[in-house]
């Protein structure tokens, strides 16, 4: 919530056009309202830990696919002016002459032109924060998620964003400020981590440490497969960028072997379910010396 805040300020400084100490005033204002709407939707939810993450997951997906909506059917005003048009090169002197004058002077007309359409498009992004919240809970509010399962989440949304950043390069895209098929893909590649990644660990409730071991087995499976080409002397980039997607999926299957999570309940846990109470010996050291003891966990 407090970090929602702090967009909404920065988007209400761009719309109001606020100079001098007022933007400070203005997130100094917003950021502890978001915290409080934050917790009151807390509250009339509450979700678990791990459906708080997959809730703020969303809500971000939100924000950043309203904008590329509006950037699509409202482009962004071309004509920026650039550097080396203002450049003149001087044969008496050797050197490159600059004319300041003119390219502010163009750089403030396009400015203008700009203004307006990043007001419309700060408030595009900031109107998706609810909207993702609000879909995440019709698709996701009734998920089990462990704070490991949040965790994976998270991974899925970078991964996948991952992938398609390196897709793009595959399919020699340009990567333009104007050009959205980059972007697309990009953004296609995280809502897929994050659909992907619920579906494979759906039935399973994954612990921190699980999560942590599986994320790692991702990343040590893209550098083996990396590390084939620098040992063959492999050249070509595009080599790499296959090789850390496919070691990427093979390192995580592989991890997955040898993790064994906790079976999904058959409820979700919430106000409703009961409490339960789970009794274990368990060793403990007292005084240098190993005594048996009582573990008890109470689950509610």
């Amino acid at each position: 919530g407090g970090v929602v805040g702090v967009h909404y300020g920065v988007a209400l400084n761009r719309l109001l056009e606020t100079e001098d100490r007022v933007p400070i005033m203005v997130l100094m204002a917003t950021v502890p309202a978001g915290t409080w709407a934050g917790d009151r939707l807390y509250r009339y939810w509450r979700p678990s830990t791990g459906q708080a993450y997959a809730l703020a997951i969303h809500s971000e997906l939100g924000r950043s696919f309203l904008p590329l909506v509006h950037q699509q059917i409202d482009g962004r005003p071309g004509g920026e002016p650039k550097n080396s048009d203002y450049e003149s090169y001087d044969p008496r002197t050797g050197f490159y002459d600059y004319d300041y004058e003119a390219y502010d002077s163009a750089f403030a007309v396009w400015e203008t032109k700009l203004r307006p359409w990043k007001k419309i498009n700060a408030l595009v992004q900031v109107a998706g924060y609810p909207l993702g919240t609000y879909l995440g809970h019709r698709l996701y509010g009734n998920r089990q998620y462990s704070f490991g399962d949040a965790a994976l989440l998270i991974v899925g949304r970078g991964a996948g964003a991952l992938y398609g950043f390196l897709l793009t390069d595959l399919l020699d895209f340009d990567f333009d400020e104007d050009n959205m098929g980059w972007r697309w893909l990009v953004m296609a590649g995280g809502l897929g981590g994050v659909a992907g990644m619920d579906r494979y660990m759906r039935g399973y409730d994954f612990t921190f440490g699980q999560a942590a071991m599986l994320t790692l087995g991702g990343v040590a499976g893209a550098a083996f497969a990396a590390g084939f080409g620098v040992i063959l002397e492999i050249d070509e980039v595009k080599y790499y960028e296959l090789a850390a997607i496919g070691g990427s999926l093979g390192g995580l299957a592989l991890t997955r072997r040898i993790v064994t999570p906790r079976p999904e309940s058959s409820r979700a846990q919430g106000p409703e379910t009961g409490p339960q109470l789970n009794l274990a010996l368990q060793p403990m050291l007292v005084g240098g010396n190993f005594r048996p003891g009582l573990g008890l966990e109470l689950r509610w």
